[in-house]
């Protein structure tokens, strides 16, 4: 079961850290939102990634961004990374896609950031999130 939660530690997620989760199938933004939530993330979710790089423009603070590839819209996935790389280098980006040769495409290479291949397990998330983030697996050491 690919959102089975992991069998090891947790990480330690410090309160108020926020992820934003962007995907346009509104069934997998709900089980991230679930899962994210539970391992103690606050969680904002977003369709695509123009509306994605709006909320980041509103103001909030974001820790965190967890974005499809390949979506409707003006931007992609990729597209919102180099945006958010530009514009706004503290925030985190882990980019997922369902398709193997974007997952393997040397021009997301360049951005340095972690690709997720759908389905994707709670675990590979997790580490995901730890490396992105500097989280502590586990709580504080």
């Amino acid at each position: 079961m690919p959102w089975a939660m992991s069998p090891g530690m947790p990480p330690y997620v410090p309160r108020g850290t926020r992820l934003l989760v962007v995907d346009d199938e509104p069934a997998l933004r709900r089980v991230l939102e679930f899962r994210l939530g539970r391992m103690g993330f606050e969680v904002l979710t977003a369709a695509t990634a123009d509306e994605a790089r709006e909320l980041v423009e509103s103001g909030l603070r974001i820790d965190g961004v967890l974005s499809d590839i390949r979506m409707p819209g003006e931007m992609n996935g990729v597209a919102l990374a180099r945006y958010l790389q530009q514009h706004h280098p503290d925030i985190a980006v882990i980019l997922c896609t369902g398709f193997a040769e974007e997952a393997a495409d040397g021009s997301i290479a360049d951005l340095g950031i972690q690709i997720l291949r759908k389905p994707f397990s709670a675990s590979s998330l997790t580490e995901a999130l730890v490396i992105a983030l500097d989280l502590n697996e586990g709580g504080p050491h």
